[in-house]
Order: C-alpha cells, then structure tokens, then sequence
C-alpha cells in the first residue's frame, strides 16, 4: 500500500508530494508577499499556473511544457461570486456558461461538444 507523503521545505512550505517512491508533484512556487501557492509541476513534467483575480478568486488554471500548453482555464464569475463560466483555451467546444435559479443553485449546465450535462437533480 502506498502512502501519499507531503515533503516541507525550511521555511514550512510544501515541496513535494509523493506517493511511496513517485513524485506526484513538486516545484512548488509562492506569492512572495501573500505567500499563496502560485504554480507546480506534477510528475509527469507538465506545469500547473494558477492565477487568481483581485477578489482571491481563480480566474485561470494553465499548464504544460515548455514547447506547448496542455490546458487553459479561464474563469469569470457574477456578483455573487458564483462561477459565470469556464473557458477553454484548448478546446473552445468544451467551454461552459452556467446559470442559477432564484435559491442559487446551478441549473443545467452543457458543454456544447460534448455529450455530458450537469444538473442538481437532488435539490441540493
């Protein structure tokens, strides 16, 4: 059985994190001034950036190599801070919209190339 380890740095930062010998992820980068996370790199070498709007919110997750960029997130939210829509700068077809009904919880929302929907069926 294998035991997910988390490795800090001097300063009581994460540095890695591995699963028994395998590096699941590491280069860890800070905010020098906030000190929040800002980027890494998983173990299969593709980066992960993540920047986030003036209200502490994400408004994108990119990644990949050097040579190319593997995904591209972008986030836009509504007053509420409810999420507005995802954007993907890969695969536009995969971007959504998402709305709300009047207790705030999400209604349907579609990809439109893809198959899936996603909706509360529970009333949650």
């Amino acid at each position: 059985m294998c035991v997910a380890q988390n490795v800090y740095d001097a300063n009581g930062k994460l540095a890695d994190i591995r699963l028994g010998a395998a590096v699941v992820a590491n280069s860890f980068l800070y905010q020098p001034a906030s000190g929040k996370l800002y980027a890494w790199r998983f173990g299969n070498g593709l980066s992960r950036l993540l920047t986030l709007d003036n209200d502490g919110r994400i408004a994108q997750l990119a990644g990949g190599t050097a040579a190319s960029t593997a995904h591209k997130l972008d986030f836009a939210y509504y007053a509420d801070d409810t999420v507005k829509s995802l954007a993907n700068g890969i695969y536009s077809a995969f971007s959504t919209d998402f709305s709300y009904d009047a207790a705030s919880q999400l209604t349907p929302a579609f990809q439109p190339g893809d198959q899936q929907h996603f909706m509360n069926t529970m009333g949650l």
